[in-house]
């Protein structure tokens, strides 16, 4: 009867172990479950995160994409815009220029070479050569009995003149006629400052003003105002002692004197005061 016991509680025993085992096995295939159902939707989570992510960076080189491309666009518009621009300025300044060389040709060049060719009209060919031919030999018969001596700095009229041909070119004189387009903004400013004036002005131009030659002769460049500057910036220092010309300040930029002597003399010492000396003029306080 003993053994028939010990027989059935080591059954309950190992029927108790094998469901204990059960109970863990399944427990842990409850837990592999439940763990793996968390894993599967933290994948599916991140997958659809990710892909969001993704869509919006796609989205975001999408639209940098077209920001770029517009500036791009409109980049070119502008270049267009200032190739049209620039078009217009060139076809409106050729035309200007030709406008311009049609008016110069037409009443500037036209009528001088209209006056030329009457004046030639008018001449006979056969003088003309007949005086260039005399020109010459002019030449030739004073360079042989001068020996070659002939200036154009030195001029004796009684014996030859070089100059003689040219005063029988022909000159042609536009006066008033012409009306030069090149001219046209001085012209305006002339006729502008006539009115002002009450009178007529001068149409010099305006240039540089320099020395004329014959004042840079001896004994009168002296009287001009380069003459009193040259002999001012030429003079003796010593003469200048005493003078309310006099100054300390050094010329020389290169070679400036940094001793101690030299800054004591621009910044002396203050004087001593002697306060024993002054005692009724102190106040005495507590």
């Amino acid at each position: 009867s003993d053994f028939g016991v010990g027989k059935s509680q080591k059954a309950l025993e190992k029927a108790a172990e094998k469901r204990r085992t059960r109970n863990q096995r399944e427990a842990k295939q409850r837990r592999y479950n439940r763990h793996k159902e968390t894993i599967d939707r933290l994948h599916a989570d991140n997958a659809t995160k990710v892909k969001a992510k993704l869509a919006d960076n796609q989205a975001n080189r999408e639209k940098k994409f077209e920001d770029l491309m517009y500036d791009v666009k409109m980049g070119k518009e502008l270049t267009e815009e200032a190739d049209r621009a620039i078009a217009l300025y060139d076809t409106a300044r050729r035309l200007k220029t030709e406008k311009q060389f049609d008016e110069w040709n037409t009443g500037v060049y036209g009528h001088l070479q209209e006056k030329i060719c009457e004046d030639l009209d008018r001449r006979d060919y056969k003088e003309l050569q007949r005086q260039r031919n005399q020109a010459f030999q002019d030449y030739l018969d004073t360079s042989n009995k001068k020996g070659g001596a002939v200036f154009r700095d030195i001029i004796i009229e009684s014996e030859y003149d070089p100059l003689a041909p040219n005063r029988g070119a022909i000159r042609v004189r536009g006066g008033r006629a012409l009306r030069d387009p090149t001219r046209r903004v001085n012209d305006r400013h002339h006729e502008e400052q006539s009115l002002l004036a009450e009178g007529r002005v001068s149409r010099e131009p305006k240039v540089r003003e320099t020395l004329r030659v014959g004042e840079w002769a001896t004994g009168k460049i002296e009287a001009t105002s380069h003459g009193f500057m040259h002999k001012m910036m030429h003079r003796n220092p010593s003469e200048h002692d005493g003078k309310p010309t006099h100054s300390t300040i050094a010329m020389d930029h290169y070679n400036i004197e940094k001793s101690s002597k030299f800054t004591n003399q621009e910044f002396p010492i203050g004087k001593r005061i002697f306060p024993e000396h002054h005692k009724s003029d102190q106040i005495q306080l507590g």
